[in-house]
């Protein structure tokens, strides 16, 4: 991954895409990078190996199976609905 020192900012070698909600993702090869810039040169980064993509995955699939399983009244109470149907879960 290149960045220039001190701005966050990332080199040719590495395509962000805004996914929605002032949240932007890349790939360096390696990891996703997840950034929501916050103003004043700072952005919030977080960085998924691997290891950590397959966790947050299996989290989604969580998530929709136990989606699948709340009746459709009761599912509107609990916020929006994120693409594909899938519903924010409780731990």
């Amino acid at each position: 991954m290149t960045e220039d020192a001190g701005t966050g900012d990332i080199g040719m070698s590495e395509r962000e895409e805004y996914l929605g909600d002032g949240l932007y993702a890349s790939f360096d090869g390696y990891q996703i990078r997840l950034r929501a810039p916050r103003g004043f040169g700072v952005d919030h980064e977080v960085f998924l190996d691997q290891t950590t993509l397959r966790a947050f995955l299996g989290f989604i699939e969580h998530c929709r199976n136990e989606s699948e399983k709340t009746p459709p009244r009761a599912k509107n109470r609990h916020g929006p609905s994120l693409a594909g149907g899938l519903f924010f879960c409780a731990p």
